[in-house]
């Protein structure tokens, strides 16, 4: 009986961790306030469940639950928070109003 609640246990994990996703998105981040901007804004994303930025690279690494959301739904947040995302480009509005450090250089 042990044995079957324990491989029982083991199934129901295995099922959970197969819907965590991780992507990686290139975005122009600058600066600390870049980071914090998409960190808050991707942490109200619901099936977001890990962000790391790396900002020497410019990227955006997400862990996701993929049956809550999908990639081009993660990409078109961070679009609408004023950063371009992979393909997608910053929507003009939320870039315009990032602070002048957020702003990609001329």
């Amino acid at each position: 009986m042990k044995k079957l609640i324990f491989i029982a246990m083991l199934f129901v994990t295995s099922i959970a961790f197969s819907q965590t996703k991780t992507v990686e998105i290139k975005s122009p981040l600058q600066c600390e306030m870049c980071s914090q901007n998409v960190h808050e804004g991707l942490s109200s994303l619901k099936g977001v469940k890990a962000i790391k930025i790396d900002l020497e690279a410019q990227l955006i690494e997400v862990k996701y639950n993929s049956k809550k959301v999908d990639v081009k739904k993660i990409e078109e947040s961070i679009a609408n928070i004023g950063y371009d995302a992979n393909d997608i480009p910053a929507i003009k509005e939320a870039y315009s109003n990032l602070p002048y450090c957020c702003q990609k250089p001329e």
